[in-house]
């Protein structure tokens, strides 16, 4: 009976040391989380993912989880912020398109510049002069306003 007894005691000890040498994973997402950059989107949704490409325009990755999976490309402009694995950070500045309203402002002539004011200009008086002096002096000099903001448009 001792001899059953210590058999039983040693192959208790022998696996317990036997299974404890070995490190036990729970979850795999401890091990992609850490060599995996983070892509930080406007929407404050994060995607863990390798990121292959910066071009002027697009990111283009490929997620963790899917190593062998397709090349994906995403817009600067939906993205915020890259943290990547080695713990630098970059923050995505966006790129203006050339076709803003901005530059369409910047391009205007100053000749068209200058009839918008003077549209404004003689608008003004025109309402000042129908307001507390006369009705017909304040529609005489609506006509220029009204002139000089067609010409504003066209030049």
């Amino acid at each position: 009976m001792k001899k059953y007894l210590i058999l039983l005691i040693t192959i208790l000890c022998i696996n317990n040391t036997v299974f404890a040498s070995f490190p036990v994973l729970t979850s795999t997402s401890t091990i992609v989380a850490n060599d995996c950059d983070i892509i930080i989107l406007e929407s404050g949704e994060e995607i863990s993912v390798n990121v292959l490409e910066i071009t002027p325009d697009l990111i283009k990755y490929k997620k963790c989880d899917q190593e062998k999976g397709p090349l994906i490309s995403i817009s600067k402009e939906d993205v915020f912020m890259i943290k990547y694995h080695d713990g630098t950070k970059e923050k995505i500045n966006h790129i203006r398109s050339r076709n803003n309203n901005t530059d369409k402002i910047d391009t205007e002539s100053s000749s068209a510049k200058t009839f918008k004011i003077l549209s404004i200009m003689f608008s003004c008086i025109s309402i000042i002069f129908s307001l507390f002096v006369s009705y017909i002096i304040g529609l005489i000099l609506l006509i220029p306003a009204l002139l000089f903001l067609v010409l504003s448009k066209t030049s």
